[in-house]
């Protein structure tokens, strides 16, 4: 039998941590089913994920250089992550729909990984997306609310399987390695800290004021805080203007890293409030409880497939609110690891039907 390629479309390259871990997720978990399968990622930055995933990689915007790798393709992947989506700008939709329809034009076969749908303002992108979903040769969403969205617009209920975010496949070496990389930050921790994961975000410029608070009021009743950036330098520069907002002590992680040594970091947090929604799902696959801010649905509906809710929205933070949901959490810690352990264990075998229907397809 032939060596089967895949090429692979996301937010790839941007040193973005949650979209790099669904990268290396989609990866690990297509190779744990064909070791021979060639993978193709369209990269924001080719040479860097060429070196990170031992794959071959095109930059995104070298429609030729696509072009060309697409002629030897078996199937296009798009997704996963909030690729369809039109609130961060007007060129994401266009983009991720053009590379979709190039492939279509070089006759190779379309699967939606996982993907998290919305939210889409405008008609012309709904009408756009549904027209063209309703082609491919397989759909799948990571939550509830994109599989409303898509059967709103007029993609049929048979079209769309539901399954979760593909992160929650990948592989951790555990709490003893995390502990080594903060030791190497200069981080030397007595117990296992808070950590936060803290995004700046448009209509949120009150809340830096209220994370710092939080945080001293928890460093006097003896925890340790430990900020970790998912987005970098952005949410390292966002963690820095907290810490320099307290009055008490608190640990930054300064370094970018790759999303399995984040995810050895946050294997060792006794708790993780966070905004951004892969520091929740990274929390919620090792098993440390979580607590949520929302800045955007995906962030809710990630929220509600582990039977949580946001304890709090960008913009509209209220400090004590905020302060009594963290300590909720910290007051039933082994009901939340256990009740985690046994939510991650169902994720894991949904995260893992994408790759299986894919491989499906190309054999």
């Amino acid at each position: 039998m032939s060596i089967k390629r895949i090429m692979l479309s996301g937010y790839f390259g941007f040193d973005n941590a949650g979209d790099e871990a669904i990268c290396e997720a989609m990866i690990q978990s297509l190779k744990a089913l064909e070791p021979n399968l060639e993978i193709i990622v369209l990269s924001g930055n080719p040479e860097k994920t060429r070196d990170r995933y031992g794959v071959e990689a095109v930059n995104r915007t070298d429609l030729a250089a696509i072009w060309k790798a697409l002629r030897k393709t078996d199937l296009f992947i798009s997704g996963g992550g909030s690729l369809l989506q039109d609130k961060t700008g007007s060129l994401t939709i266009p983009y991720y729909l053009g590379v979709i329809h190039l492939a279509k034009l070089a006759k190779v076969p379309v699967a939606v990984f996982a993907q998290g749908i919305g939210p889409v303002e405008k008609p012309m992108f709904q009408k756009w997306i549904a027209r063209l979903f309703r082609s491919l040769a397989y759909v799948s969403v990571r939550d509830s609310d994109s599989r409303k969205l898509l059967l709103d617009w007029g993609v049929a209920e048979e079209k769309i399987d539901q399954v979760v975010d593909p992160v929650f496949l990948l592989h951790s070496s555990g709490e003893e390695r995390g502990r080594q990389l903060l030791l190497a930050e200069g981080i030397d921790l007595k117990k296992p800290p808070l950590l936060l994961s803290i995004r700046k975000w448009k209509e949120g410029e009150g809340d830096f004021d209220v994370f710092a608070q939080l945080c001293d009021r928890l460093v006097e009743e003896n925890e340790e805080i430990v900020f970790l950036p998912f987005h970098y330098p952005d949410d390292l520069n966002a963690s820095i203007d907290i810490v320099a907002r307290m009055k008490k002590k608190a640990h930054v992680v300064q370094g970018s890293y790759s999303p399995s040594e984040l995810m050895d970091m946050v294997s060792v947090g006794k708790m993780m409030v966070a905004m951004r929604l892969h520091a929740l799902i990274f929390a919620a696959a090792r098993q440390v409880p979580c607590v949520g801010i929302s800045y955007d649905p995906k962030i809710d509906a990630f929220l509600h497939l582990i039977n949580e809710k946001a304890a709090g929205y960008s913009g509209s933070l209220d400090p004590d609110q905020l302060y009594v949901s963290v300590k909720s959490v910290l007051g039933q810690e082994e009901k939340a690891k256990q009740d985690l352990q046994t939510k991650a264990e169902q994720l894991k075998d949904l995260a893992m039907r994408p790759a299986n229907k894919v491989m499906e397809l190309i054999k």
